[in-house]
């Protein structure tokens, strides 16, 4: 049995309706009625918040695998973000130990390698880490920033922008590069870390980077999305930081995220290929997958 948490989410649905083929899963869900998760013999509800209280021993019997998945990123309050990815993670991790879970799988993030970064997503992952290693058998898993179909805060939120919008807005002056690794390669990798014994900690990314930029232009293509690009100057965004920073903390973008935005995040993933055996694919397969 596999337990689930996130699995309603961007990641986490495709990854339970993939799991579901082979394995009988068990997922956490905050309200059933809500769930988008697909009805299905091989999956079994849990309506339960996270953060109630103590997660009931009925509710991990015959677990042998946990895959965390479920997070908050943005908040009004910094101490939701805590409380839901700190607090949450060590009432999971204690029940796992009660419980004698084989194996936690932990979805973090690239950015919690980056203690320079003042952001109460990141740095809440970055405790959450510590204490999934209090674990015997764990494996941390750093996505860097997934694409594709189901995208409703990247480049999803910017696609609705464009359709809004008679252009589409650039970063002006931006020279930084990502790694963008596609959802689908995020399931497969997260579905090979199930049926592996692959424990310790991997970055996942894309085999290419990009300029943001770029990678904009080609997703408004590639959705058919016929808009002018149109880079704008740095101090608008600054500005516009800043007052998201006073006034609209809870949309979750403001100095910290554009100061992310315009540093480059590249890195080497020959360790992550060669240990789980996969290729990801490159920008241009992965986007020719996207929903127009």
């Amino acid at each position: 049995m596999i337990f689930v948490t996130g699995g309603t989410g961007f990641i986490g649905k495709p990854l339970v309706e993939r799991l579901a083929r082979c394995h009988k899963i068990r997922c956490l869900v905050r309200s059933a009625s809500r769930s988008k998760i697909a009805p299905n013999p091989a999956v079994e509800i849990v309506e339960r918040d996270l953060l109630s209280s103590a997660i009931p021993k009925e509710s991990l019997d015959g677990v042998e695998t946990v895959i965390h998945l479920a997070a908050l990123l943005r908040s009004a309050k910094a101490s939701d973000i805590y409380r839901v990815n700190v607090t949450g993670t060590r009432l999971l991790v204690d029940a796992c130990k009660k419980n004698g879970v084989r194996r936690f799988i932990f979805l973090s993030t690239e950015n919690a390698l980056r203690e320079d970064l003042r952001d109460a997503y990141p740095e809440s992952k970055r405790q959450a880490e510590r204490i999934v290693k209090e674990l015997e058998n764990f494996l941390i898993l750093r996505p860097c920033f997934v694409y594709g179909p189901g995208d409703t805060h990247g480049l999803g939120k910017l696609a609705d922008l464009a359709r809004q919008w008679p252009f589409a807005p650039l970063f002006g002056g931006l020279k930084s590069k990502i790694q963008p690794i596609h959802i689908q390669d995020m399931v497969e990798c997260l579905t090979r870390a199930v049926f592996s014994e692959i424990s310790g900690e991997y970055l996942l990314a894309g085999p290419e980077s990009i300029s943001i930029n770029d990678f904009i232009k080609k997703t408004l293509k590639a959705r058919r999305l016929d808009k002018p690009p149109v880079p704008l100057p740095y101090p608008f965004y600054f500005l516009a930081a800043k007052f998201c920073d006073i006034f609209l903390p809870e949309i979750g973008w403001g100095s910290p995220q554009l100061m992310n935005i315009y540093r480059s995040r590249t890195y080497s993933i020959e360790k992550t290929v060669k240990d789980f055996g996969y290729a990801p694919r490159g920008i241009n397969e992965g986007l020719k997958l996207e929903n127009p």
